[in-house]
C-alpha cells in the first residue's frame, strides 16, 4: 500500500492576531515597528515584547529612519534620544507632520522628557520610556501603541475623556450662572422708580445775640409810644 504523505502547510505568523488576520484578508502586511537606536539591548526587548505579527525593523540613523518609514510604511516607531544628532523635538515634530498615524515612542532621559513637554501633552508622543529600561513597561507601551495605531493613529486615550468631562460640565455651569442671575434680574425689573430726593429748606437766619440785644430797647419804646397814642386817642 503505498503512503501518500501529506504536507501541513506553515502557520502564517501574521494570523497570530485580529489585525494580522485582518490584513491577511484585505491583502496587506501588518505594518512594522521601526526602531531608531544604536542599542543591541533595546532591540532584543522590543523583539521579545512584539507581536509576530509586526516585524521590528531597527535602523542606525535619522536619514536610514526616514528611508525606512517610506519603505515599510512603518505603524509603530521608537526612536532613542541617543541615536539622535539633530535635538529631539525638531526630528518628533517632521515626523508627526510627515506621518501623522505614525505612533511615536521616545526612550530617554529626564532631560529629554522636558523638551517634549508640548508634544507630550499634544499627543505627538504617545509614550515616553524611562532609562533604564523594563521589559514590562516596553510590553506595555508597545501594546498601547499598537492599539492605538488600529484607531487610525487618534489622541491617546485620556485627551477625550477630557473634552467628554469639559461638555459635560458646561451644562451645570450654564445653569448655576442662570440661577444667580435671575433674582437680580427680578430685582431689576419690578424695582419702583425712586423719587428724586427734595433739597432741603434753607434755614431761616437767626439773629446773633448782640443784634438781638441792641434791637430790644427799640421795639420796647416803639410799642409803648404806640400804645400811648391808642390811649389818648380814645380818650
Amino acid at each position: 500500500m503505498t503512503v501518500v504523505a501529506t504536507k501541513i502547510p506553515a502557520r502564517d505568523l501574521r494570523a497570530a492576531t485580529p489585525l494580522g488576520v485582518a490584513a491577511l484578508r484585505l491583502g496587506l502586511a501588518p505594518s512594522p515597528l521601526i526602531a531608531l537606536t544604536r542599542d543591541s539591548q533595546l532591540v532584543a526587548i522590543l523583539k521579545s515584547v512584539s507581536d509576530p505579527s509586526h516585524e521590528v525593523l531597527p535602523v542606525g540613523s535619522e536619514v536610514d529612519l526616514s528611508g525606512t518609514l517610506l519603505t515599510h510604511q512603518g505603524g509603530v516607531a521608537v526612536i532613542d534620544c541617543a541615536a539622535l544628532a539633530n535635538p529631539i523635538g525638531e526630528l518628533i515634530d517632521r515626523l508627526h507632520a510627515q506621518f501623522p498615524e505614525l505612533v511615536l515612542i521616545v526612550a530617554g532621559g529626564s532631560n529629554e522628557q522636558g523638551m517634549l513637554s508640548t508634544q507630550i501633552t499634544n499627543g505627538s508622543v504617545h509614550r515616553f520610556l524611562h532609562r533604564p529600561f523594563s521589559v514590562q513597561r516596553i510590553r506595555l507601551f508597545v501594546e498601547a501603541a499598537w492599539r492605538r495605531h488600529a484607531q487610525g493613529g487618534a489622541l491617546p486615550e485620556a485627551e477625550p475623556r477630557a473634552r467628554a468631562a469639559r461638555r459635560s460640565r458646561a451644562p451645570w455651569l450654564l445653569l448655576a450662572a442662570v440661577a444667580l442671575a435671575a433674582p437680580l434680574a427680578w430685582r431689576a425689573w419690578h424695582a419702583a422708580p425712586e423719587a428724586p430726593a427734595s433739597a432741603p429748606a434753607p434755614a431761616a437766619a437767626l439773629p446773633s445775640d448782640d443784634s438781638a440785644l441792641e434791637s430790644t430797647p427799640a421795639r420796647s419804646a416803639a410799642t409803648h409810644a404806640i400804645r400811648a397814642r391808642s390811649t389818648g386817642s380814645r380818650r
